[in-house]
């Protein structure tokens, strides 16, 4: 399966874009992230006469994460399951074609040493527990989406610049590393070695 992975910002403002680029590119399955959407705006008629299913959990203005795929969608997970209705949607899982498939968008963590920050640590040690708790550890397991964080030196334009700051700071760089250590390989740094590339750009 080719398998994707987009933060949208807005799935209806940017939906002929994802429309063309699943064509273009011929995906299996792409996950979103802050499509900014709730459930019942959720453009499922046009997806699905694209050829996809979906499955998705949203909110107004913020948040919201959806999977789009060509092959069934099994087992959905929205969420972690201890969070209440009124948690931020931030997780969505599934399995697909035999592969647990969990799509995040992280806490942002606003800035350092704030409630906020410490929500996103929070949430980091929780998608760790989720793994060790739900996965076993032979199974097939891709987590992917908006990490919010620079997990290595070279995932930023400039240590000088980045040193110490929100998203490169050591506590979420440890936080991340610990999920990693779950057993998950970075597929860009196995594909592209020290190349210095990005997803994003500020």
């Amino acid at each position: 399966m080719k398998i994707a992975t987009w933060n949208v910002n807005s799935i209806n403002i940017r939906l002929e874009q994802v429309l063309d680029w699943l064509k273009s590119t011929n995906t299996d399955v792409l996950c979103l992230q802050e499509t900014k959407c709730v459930d019942e705006n959720f453009p499922l008629e046009p997806i699905a006469e694209a050829g996809f299913h979906a499955t998705f959990m949203g909110q107004k203005s913020y948040n919201g994460v959806a999977i789009l795929s060509k092959h069934e969608i099994m087992d959905v997970q929205r969420n972690f399951p201890d969070d209440d209705e009124d948690a931020p949607k931030r997780l969505i899982a599934a399995d697909i074609k035999g592969v647990h498939i969990v799509n995040t968008y992280i806490p942002n963590g606003t800035e350092l040493w704030t409630d906020k920050f410490d929500f996103k640590l929070d949430w980091l040690q929780r998608l760790r527990r989720y793994f060790d708790e739900r996965c076993p550890k032979d199974s097939d397991v891709l987590l992917c989406g908006d990490f919010n964080v620079a997990p290595e030196e070279l995932d930023v334009w400039s240590v000088k610049n980045w040193e110490g700051k929100l998203h490169s700071s050591k506590p979420e760089r440890a936080a991340i590393h610990h999920v990693k250590q779950w057993g998950f390989t970075d597929v860009f740094r196995q594909q592209n070695g020290d190349l210095q590339e990005f997803s994003w750009w500020n």
